[in-house]
């Protein structure tokens, strides 16, 4: 690009060096002040929340299913109290089912969440800053050389 359009990179260079001293400046300190962990966490809470419910809901459905499979070792198998017992256990057990994979999604959604603030629970704010210090430097490098570019040093 110095060769070909030295102005657009002096230009690229400056806006470069400008908005990296401005977020060292400004919006470095707001950065500082932010707790990330409470951020990440207050996200994943209300996933978490949703599942719980669910699956705290879904608790009294496994329990008439078990009372039913459990009186069903107790009848004999070929009496009509067994017969009815049986189609209830099924019926209970598919509403069960049911509301199972409602669980599930909720949970893979909450897992889901965790994933996407992993980034944001372990951001530390002090390699953005590297990161940021690195551009304006270079930038300051680049602005250096079309200086001497320009005033006719090579």
């Amino acid at each position: 690009m110095a060769t070909s359009d030295i102005d657009a990179l002096e230009k690229s260079g400056i806006e470069l060096k400008r908005e990296s001293e401005r977020f060292l400046n400004f919006s470095l300190s707001l950065l500082l002040n932010s707790d990330f962990k409470t951020i990440a966490q207050s996200h994943t809470n209300t996933f978490y929340e949703r599942f719980q419910t669910a699956e705290d809901d879904l608790n009294p459905y496994w329990k008439a299913y078990c009372q039913l499979n459990n009186r069903l070792d107790y009848l004999d198998v070929n009496s009509r109290d067994y017969q009815e017992t049986e189609k209830c256990c099924a019926e209970a057990k598919a509403e069960h089912d049911e509301r199972q994979k409602v669980v599930h999604r909720l949970y893979s959604e909450y897992h889901q969440a965790l994933k996407d603030t992993g980034p944001i629970l372990f951001f530390k704010v002090e390699y953005l800053e590297v990161i940021i210090l690195k551009y304006r430097d270079i930038a300051s490098a680049i602005l250096a050389d079309i200086k001497r570019i320009k005033g006719g040093c090579s």
